[in-house]
């Protein structure tokens, strides 16, 4: 009990440190107020990569930063058990005051800014994917849209390959982050960096301890069928390459990124990712190839030709230095804007 004590007593102390700490510069009272955020989603969501897709951010950093703050408190935070990541008892001491202290924040925030008479606007913006969308620049713009947009709450509505623009369409949402081609007339597209494709394969594949494989091996491949617009479809399948399908038939078509690497375990069949997919989403049971000759993929912004809105124009703007800023997070990358 003793051990347990001083446990507590350390973590108590060192979150205290981070209360007064909110006092400081915002960049720093951000990193912190983020840092808790983790803490609270990696407890909820009994582990770190669901905690890192809530929170549309890559798992290292968010890793990262629970291990850093681990070493500032001087405890253990979490234990992996047979029912996943769970919190140790300071781990859960820690979840129980970062909660009071981020509805602490909120409730100013939002009183500070409703007492000013200051209406609160919402952007809703569909993401592909969700943090797959721009690779390692996802978690950066959005934040960037929280912190540049004054009095905007940003709400994300996350989509498939089949649907990724049709809530931009119907109005549902404002803008949407995209991987083209998009052949919607009525939208307009922002392309705002690029990064290089790869070829994906499972474990079993004969292919999958190669590393490298010429154009010509990949356009004598199966690929998986994907569940979105034609268009788009025939570019991932390469399609475009080969002048053809060739599908593999004996799989359904899939509509996600972990719908296809869990496709890919039971085939022989390939398909094409961003690289940064494979970064964000790592997986034992898949491989990236390198190919030569596969065209980029692009992550844009969609917004619709009619809307003229100052909000959304404004929101590209800030999407765009936000990306000119981190386009190094983005290995490969190279912007567009």
């Amino acid at each position: 009990m003793r051990q347990l004590h001083v446990t507590l007593s350390t973590s108590v102390r060192a979150l205290s440190e981070l209360r007064h700490s909110i006092a400081r510069t915002e960049e720093d009272s951000d990193m912190d107020l983020r840092k808790l955020e983790y803490v609270v989603a990696v407890a909820e969501e009994g582990g770190f990569r669901p905690a890192a897709r809530r929170l549309y951010t890559a798992q290292p950093p968010l890793s990262a930063a629970i291990r850093q703050l681990e070493a500032e408190l001087r405890v253990t935070l979490f234990e992996r058990s047979t029912r996943g990541v769970v919190p140790t008892d300071a781990g859960w001491e820690l979840v129980r005051r970062a909660r009071e202290i981020l509805a602490q924040v909120d409730a100013a925030r939002d009183a500070m800014k409703f007492g000013a008479g200051v209406p609160r606007t919402v952007l809703k913006i569909a993401v592909l994917n969700g943090e797959f969308v721009a690779g390692e620049l996802t978690a950066p713009i959005l934040m960037d849209l929280q912190a540049g947009l004054e009095n905007t709450e940003v709400v994300l509505h996350e989509t498939t390959f089949a649907d990724q623009v049709e809530s931009l369409r119907s109005g549902e949402v404002d803008i949407a982050f995209v991987r083209p081609p998009v052949g919607a007339s009525d939208l307009a597209l922002v392309p705002i960096a690029q990064e290089p494709r790869c070829l994906v394969v499972g474990q079993q594949h004969p292919l999958a301890e190669a590393g490298q494989v010429s154009a010509e091996e990949v356009l004598k491949l199966r690929m998986l069928g994907l569940d979105a617009p034609p268009e788009w479809a025939r570019e991932w399948q390469l399609d475009d390459l080969r002048g053809s399908s060739l599908l593999d038939k004996s799989m359904g078509h899939v509509r996600t990124v972990l719908g296809a690497q869990l496709a890919l375990t039971t085939t022989d069949a390939a398909i094409t990712m961003s690289q940064s997919t494979m970064r964000l989403a790592p997986s034992g049971v898949v491989r990236g190839l390198i190919v030569e000759g596969l065209l980029p993929s692009v992550f844009a912004v969609a917004q619709r030709k009619s809307d003229t809105r100052r909000l959304v124009r404004d929101a590209i703007d800030v999407i765009a230095a936000s990306a000119d800023k981190h386009i190094n997070l983005l290995p490969g990358g190279e912007l567009l804007i």
